[in-house]
């Protein structure tokens, strides 16, 4: 990975430092053809551009499952969600997963997003590479560890627009429960993060990627890169579209902190647990922040035996 590419030591520090503060970072040069990003981009708005008994024949069998559901809620304490959201399983399919969706309107959809949904894969593998070496591992480190035989979950969201944008979140903040989000955005603004008690707004750039750290990740690492925490805004009177693809681990995959990366002076802070069990004792009954938190350890004890 990046031998031939100058400059590769710095880009594998600077990715390694922007997962630690940040939590995330944007990608170009990736590998994934300007045209399938934009026809993908395309097809998410002629899918959206479907009557509400079109787009109905696709809706979800199950809470967060795949198909089509919209998402106008309301949760205690933070503003209504507004958003319509359509999910996919790319790569693979989430084992549980009861419904077998078939997107055969508009024409081409299902084929186009499995290319699209190979192609992310491929650069998910080839970023958790960089992140490994960038741990001082070897390539396939986080991808055996997070990632091998799990499947890849894509998300297109479409944020209406609205007459009081203050009055709603697009998606109240939150962080991945995944390995790692890799986000493609279209031309309008609404992924915001947090920094110094303020939300930074994240420009999109032409064919750009944004990597987002998810849960599992920051667990495996020991708690040196970071879950982003994130929200969307609704940008008004202008409509919004995100697509975004979480690479998942099985189900039965135990999550917890890689040895390699524990020591005396920097044992193990959080539990394990398996994924399947995460999802639904933690995700399920915390959909808002700091899930990670329910396995950390309070006081860290280093087991020179595993």
């Amino acid at each position: 990975m990046l031998e031939d590419e100058p400059g590769r030591e710095q880009v594998l520090a600077d990715t390694i430092r922007a997962s630690e503060e940040w939590g995330f970072f944007q990608v170009i040069n990736h590998g994934v053809p300007d045209t399938l990003m934009d026809a993908a981009m395309e097809m998410s708005k002629r899918f959206f551009a479907l009557t509400s008994a079109e787009k109905e024949e696709f809706k979800m069998r199950q809470v967060a499952g795949v198909g089509y559901g919209r998402f106008v809620v309301e949760r205690p304490g933070v503003a209504k969600d507004w958003v319509d959201r359509l999910q996919l399983n790319s790569v693979n399919k989430d084992e549980l997963e009861v419904y077998d969706l078939v997107l055969n309107n508009p024409p081409g959809c299902q084929g186009l997003f499995e290319k699209y949904g190979n192609a992310v894969y491929e650069l998910a593998r080839r970023i958790l590479a960089i992140l490994s070496e960038g741990m001082e591992q070897n390539s396939e480190f986080f991808y055996k560890k997070t990632a091998a035989d799990g499947f890849l979950r894509t998300s297109i969201n479409y944020y209406p627009p609205c007459p009081q944008p203050d009055l709603v979140m697009g998606t109240s903040c939150h962080e991945d429960a995944s390995s790692i989000t890799i986000l493609q955005q279209d031309d309008v603004c609404g992924l915001e993060v947090p920094k110094v008690g303020n939300w930074v707004s994240v420009s999109p750039i032409p064919h750009a990627f944004v990597v987002k750290i998810g849960d599992i990740l920051q667990v495996v690492s020991n708690d040196k890169l970071k879950s982003v925490t994130h929200r969307a805004v609704v940008a008004g009177h202008t409509g919004r579209i995100s697509i975004a693809n979480f690479l998942m681990p099985r189900r039965d995959t135990k999550v917890q902190p890689a040895t390699e990366l524990c020591s005396k002076t920097q044992p193990s802070v959080f539990g394990s647990m398996e994924y399947g069990r995460y999802l639904v004792e933690v995700v399920a009954t915390n959909l808002l922040r700091n899930k990670v938190d329910t396995l950390r350890i309070k006081h860290p004890v280093y087991d020179s035996s595993s």
